[in-house]
């Protein structure tokens, strides 16, 4: 008999020998504070079987299954059709989730589904992103996943062929949230290669008993900061997905509407609209009064109550356009709310459905570029109902100035709106209704367009000398000859907004729109153009 354990004991040693040279691609989550290996992170304990541990090997560590019933694929009752006889196939899935303690904190690794058995709350969020960062060659990158918040949420992965820096991938560090990086470390002994997220992939080579002290080298890497040498723009804007932190959120927003504290909150739609086909809006429940603007105290004045949060999440708002008398039902009220508020001295905004944390120094900062670009250029008052085509018309005439409402064709024949107002002083004016996020995103996309156009297009410059010709022959002598390229210092693009007068202007705009704005001037700068901010009073 000791024989034998003599021999399973050497087995066991000559298996770890094995193992130890081998590389092991895990699956690692941090768990929030205060969640032990006891299986605190369960979503379904009961549904779940524990195994026993060898605490000898993992001491403060619990394992814990899920094997789905068998499954017959959907594809297979389409598939037997064509075949003699019956497709004896059946899917098992099994789910794993190994808890392991160390240095007071514990971290969850998962196998095959074993994430979906945790509660998302448990999961201490950027933990793998901020260990990738803090231990990633920088040289030496080899994919990217961004998300871009402009008009609309943008979701890309950048890969490239071997290890390269981080400008290799295009990224606008003011503008594009970093949400997962994959790279080799600089440390080969720490893992071959890393890849994170809210968790982290690692491919390093160890055994089950090193997994303790591996932790500990995670969390070390997590407390880290010498991300901030190479990535610290990370912490300028972060997504919230903490479903505690948007509940929080959620709460506050809640409050807000009930004590009818509207400072800051707006109705915007989530989406790029045709304004110009749009006749009026209306609310759920009751969609039978109508509007011609979105506006928060319209739709409480529906509601006849403050609204709870799964009232925004219920109630929906309706669009009847030109020529029709039934409504649209387009997108919950949570969806369409536009929210900045502050909590324990943090700035958050509600955007299309989504929070986002801003660093107070970062808005600050925005927020002074946006000032600098706000010019004493002047333009008539907007009339109350007046629309962007019938103002820039009535303003053409009264001003003098050409009245651009065309799309003239680049060089590759995409149409390009060359501006709304063109002037003598060689101002191309963009203008826009301040409605939503999304469509200031649009205004300041048409300027940079159309002045990369203006500069470069031989064919869009001749386009734009036809239209001129054909309005007032005195502007072609403020536009250069197709074949002669322009001064773009001689320009200025201004980007013109009608809105209510607001003495806070231009920190009234939301911080979406004047991120935007600094992105789409920036680009236009390099360019050599002058570039402005404008309000057109509405009133």
């Amino acid at each position: 008999m000791a024989a034998k354990k003599t021999a399973t004991a050497a087995a066991k040693t000559t298996s770890v020998g094995v193992h130890r040279s081998k590389v092991q691609h895990l699956s690692v989550l941090l768990m929030k504070r205060g969640i032990s290996s006891k299986g605190d992170a369960l979503k379904d304990p009961q549904y779940v079987t524990s195994h026993t541990i060898d605490t000898n090997l993992l001491p403060d560590s619990s394992f814990y299954t899920e094997t789905q019933r068998p499954k017959i694929p959907k594809w297979v009752d389409f598939v037997e059709e064509g075949l003699k006889g019956n497709l004896s196939i059946h899917g098992t899935t099994v789910s794993a989730v190994l808890f392991v303690e160390a240095g007071g904190r514990c971290f969850a690794f998962t196998f095959g589904f074993g994430r979906n058995l945790l509660k998302p709350e448990s999961i201490e969020r950027d933990f793998g992103l901020k260990v990738v960062l803090n231990r990633v060659d920088p040289e030496n990158l080899r994919s990217i996943d961004l998300k871009n918040f402009e008009a609309l949420t943008i979701h890309t992965r950048r890969q490239t062929s071997r290890g390269s820096t981080l400008d290799t991938f295009g990224i606008n560090t003011a503008q594009d949230l970093l949400r997962s990086v994959t790279g080799n470390p600089e440390d080969q002994g720490f893992a071959k290669r890393v890849a994170g997220s809210d968790g982290l992939a690692l491919a390093a080579t160890l055994t089950l008993q090193d997994l303790p002290q591996k932790c500990v080298q995670l969390l070390i890497a997590y407390s880290d900061t010498r991300y901030k040498q190479r990535f610290e723009f990370v912490d300028q804007l972060k997504s919230v997905r903490d479903p505690s932190m948007i509940a929080k959120l959620d709460r506050a927003l809640e409050r807000k509407l009930h004590t009818k504290d509207f400072t800051g909150i707006y109705l915007a739609p989530p989406e790029p609209q045709d304004w110009e086909n749009i006749e009026s809006f209306n609310y759920s429940p009751d969609r039978k009064q109508p509007f011609t603007d979105l506006a928060i105290d319209d739709y409480i004045s529906v509601v006849g109550q403050p609204p709870t949060i799964d009232d925004l999440k219920k109630h929906v708002i309706g669009i009847i356009y030109k020529g029709s008398s039934h409504s649209v039902k387009k997108w919950t009220i949570r969806d369409s709310l536009v929210c900045e508020t502050t909590l324990n001295g943090q700035i958050f905004v509600l955007s299309s459905g989504d929070w986002f944390e801003v660093a107070r120094n970062f808005a600050e900062r925005i927020l002074n570029r946006v000032k600098e670009l706000t010019s004493s250029f002047s333009l008539p008052k907007a009339k109350i109902g007046e629309r962007e085509a019938s103002y820039n018309e009535r303003v053409a005439n009264q001003k003098k100035y050409a009245h651009m409402d065309c799309k003239l064709n680049n060089a590759y024949g995409t149409p390009i709106e060359v501006c709304d107002l063109f002037t003598a002083s060689k101002k191309f004016i963009h203008v826009k209704r301040n409605r939503v996020s999304a469509t200031l995103s649009h205004l300041f996309a048409q300027g940079v367009v159309s002045a990369e156009a203006f500069a470069s297009d031989e064919r869009f410059r001749k386009e734009l000398r036809r239209r001129l010709q054909s309005l007032d022959a005195t502007f072609l002598s403020f536009v250069p000859a197709a074949d002669a390229r322009p001064v773009p210092s001689e320009y200025e693009v201004v980007y013109a907004i009608i809105t209510k007068p607001d003495p806070k202007w231009p920190a009234s705009l939301p911080f979406f729109s004047q991120l935007n704005l600094v992105n789409a001037s920036d680009r236009i700068s390099r360019m050599g153009f002058r570039v402005s901010l404008v309000r057109i009073d509405a009133t």
